[in-house]
């Protein structure tokens, strides 16, 4: 009998200690993308962005995360540091702020990813930005952005979406604050033909955030 009570008190720690050391995953689900093109004529509408973020339990450390929409796949972390690896310096922009109940209150995330093969609107790269406060100064004035580059230094394509989606987190974490700008440490010294294509679409941001600003 002591050896069965002495068996369930470790099977019981064990339980414990694997449910404190659990990592903490926070979600996000866009509402569908609204879309436009590059003179602002309607186009066809976007599936929403799914966005997954886990971090260590001590809520110190992002160890994965992937971004996704149907139309052109997932960017994981992995995804984004072979990217930068390639030679494309371009950081990728994590924040996210909960409040003191514990409900996601700001948050801020812009990521950018190189598709090798043409989608069905024969973009190269897509650009994503997801953010909660509308008046921060040089935004697009929208919650969600999905933005389609062909090999021009203005989006091809875009979609958006002026309601914010739904965050989920995988327990109660009040008052957690993260911010980094995630960048590959050692980019290769002979840039890829694709960090070209980067340069292009950073411009091309850069503009499509001003004619947002200006209208």
């Amino acid at each position: 009998m002591k050896s069965s009570k002495y068996l369930l008190v470790a099977a019981s720690l064990a339980f414990v200690t694997g449910t404190a050391s659990a990592n903490i995953i926070f979600t996000y689900e866009s509402n569908q993308l609204l879309s436009k093109d590059a003179l602002g004529n309607p186009g066809p509408n976007y599936s929403p962005i799914s966005m997954i973020f886990e971090f260590t339990d001590d809520r110190s450390t992002l160890i994965n995360w992937s971004i996704s929409q149907s139309d052109t796949g997932t960017l994981t972390q992995a995804d984004a540091n072979l990217q930068q690896s390639n030679g494309l310096n371009h950081p990728q922009l994590i924040r996210i702020d909960t409040d003191s109940s514990g409900n996601v209150s700001d948050w801020s995330i812009s990521v950018l990813k190189l598709l090798e093969e043409n989608t069905s609107s024969n973009a190269h790269a897509v650009y994503f930005h997801s953010y909660s406060d509308l008046t921060r100064p040089g935004v697009n004035r929208d919650n969600d952005v999905f933005s389609l580059y062909n090999f021009t230094p203005s989006p091809t394509e875009s979609g958006y979406s002026k309601n914010p989606g739904v965050w989920t987190i995988s327990s109660f974490q009040p008052d957690f604050h993260f911010n980094a700008s995630l960048n590959y440490e050692s980019p290769s010294q002979i840039p890829e033909p694709s960090t070209y294509l980067m340069l292009l679409a950073g411009l091309g941001l850069l503009g499509f955030v001003v004619r947002r600003n200006a209208a």
